[in-house]
């Protein structure tokens, strides 16, 4: 199953913790930042070394993860890149 979330979302993180309690299925996660204040979070997950431990805790704990400078294709997700 596909699904978008963006961490400012309330309903996103509803979502996460009930997808916890789902199996048989496979998850692909496709991760915006509509949201003000959303990009950065995303950009530290992309660039954290655990992605999925990052995501959970960010969405289930609300732990941020550190700063992210690696080259995350957010804004190409977003269709804001620049040509």
């Amino acid at each position: 199953m596909a699904y978008f979330s963006d961490p400012n979302c309330g309903f996103c993180k509803k979502l996460e913790g009930e997808l916890k309690n789902v199996d048989n299925v496979t998850l692909y996660l496709f991760m915006l930042s509509i949201f003000q204040g959303s990009d950065k979070k995303v950009q530290g997950v992309w660039c954290s070394k655990d992605q999925v431990k990052a995501w959970d805790n960010l969405m289930l704990n609300n732990v941020q993860p550190p700063a992210g400078t690696c080259d995350a294709p957010t804004a190409k997700l977003m269709g804001t890149q620049q040509n």
